[in-house]
């Protein structure tokens, strides 16, 4: 059997930022259901995931954001970077910087206007 990865999600370094402004956006647009889906995936085998490009980083898809996130093999863990939702272009957002933080924001606020029905 093999073990396990812990599964982190990553915060502003800034002190001047909002440090957990990341989860917030997670735990907003994702159900317990997804939540338990991406815990389970990227702590059991998250490397199994394809790479971003030609980046070092893997990604994965969840209710239609991709989450970027770094494997590190020696010290068995998993840190979600930064997340991709409605945007055309082809950059995360890493909600480390005030421009990355006001739009993440934006995205929390608006979760009715995506989603609806929920």
């Amino acid at each position: 059997m093999f073990s396990t990865f812990d599964v982190y999600i990553a915060e502003a370094s800034d002190e001047n930022l909002e440090r957990d402004l990341l989860r917030r956006f997670i735990v907003t647009y994702l159900t317990q259901d997804e939540l338990d889906k991406l815990k389970l995936i990227l702590s059991n085998l998250p490397q199994l995931r394809p790479f971003w490009g030609k980046t070092g980083y893997k990604y994965i898809t969840i209710n239609n954001i991709y989450f970027l996130y770094e494997v590190a093999e020696d010290e068995r863990k998993v840190v979600i970077l930064g997340a991709k939702f409605n945007n055309k272009r082809k950059t995360f957002n890493f909600a480390n910087t005030l421009k990355q933080q006001k739009v993440m924001r934006k995205w929390i606020e608006d979760y009715p206007k995506y989603y609806p029905n929920k």
